[in-house]
């Protein structure tokens, strides 16, 4: 197998069609086998890291995930079998991702940042005044998410989808970036310090009126030039 060209890459499927076409509910058979014989085929031919994951026999993995894919009952479901069978390729730069039309209604984030310190999970920032009058503040340790314990929840529901090549990277991936996202319509309930705490994730941040770019001249015909984040228009 030829895996001598560059692993740093991200596998989107085709299949699925431009940004202005709907997402179809489950997707046929056929594009269900295509796209996973595409990550594979991608990862099998570029990818350069299989000498970090000796224990993973890329093949014989691929043809296990076959009737795991035909399974799945949606298209959003599929996409999280594709996650999970590149996830194990233990790498923060290869990865499936899953179309934003399911994204912006299945995988929202409540106004909570989360982190783990000490192997506790701690709220360290709340954009919400709603939670805020509710109690929920920076500091608070959730305990349980949903009514199951914060790491069993984290393991069993997040880890498995994450891409990372290191246990730091992992940790944040799980516990920093990606522990509370969820469905808009499912309700997150959360327990800090014996108290149980409803969130909507329909609730939004606060507008971050910071400007992305800041340019200036100073002297010496010097440039400065400022990008604060890498995503908007």
């Amino acid at each position: 197998m030829n895996k001598n060209w560059c692993s740093l890459f991200f596998i989107f499927l085709p299949f699925i069609g431009s940004f202005s076409q709907n997402v179809p509910k489950n997707l046929s058979d056929t594009d269900k086998l295509f796209g996973l014989s595409l990550v594979w085929k991608e990862a099998d031919k570029n990818f350069v890291f299989f000498d970090q994951v000796k224990d993973l026999d890329w093949d014989s993995t691929y043809k296990a995930y076959i009737p795991k894919v035909l399974a799945t009952n949606s298209t959003y479901a599929y996409y999280k079998e594709l996650q999970r069978f590149c996830s194990l390729l233990n790498d923060g730069h290869t990865r499936v991702v899953v179309p934003w039309q399911l994204r912006e209604e299945l995988e929202l984030y409540p106004p909570i940042k989360t982190a783990l310190i000490n192997n506790k999970v701690i709220i360290t920032k709340v954009n919400s005044d709603v939670l805020k009058k509710e109690g929920l503040k920076r500091g608070l340790e959730i305990q349980e998410i949903n009514g199951i314990d914060v790491h069993k929840y984290a393991k069993e529901n997040i880890e498995p989808y994450v891409f990372y090549s290191t246990s730091q990277d992992k940790n944040v991936q799980v516990y920093d970036y990606h522990l509370l996202v969820g469905a808009q319509n499912k309700s997150l309930t959360i327990r800090c310090d014996q108290k149980i705490f409803t969130v909507s994730r329909t609730l939004k941040s606060p507008f971050n009126h910071s400007p992305i770019f800041d340019f200036k001249i100073f002297k010496d015909s010097v440039a400065y030039l400022k990008i604060t984040r890498f995503w908007g228009d």
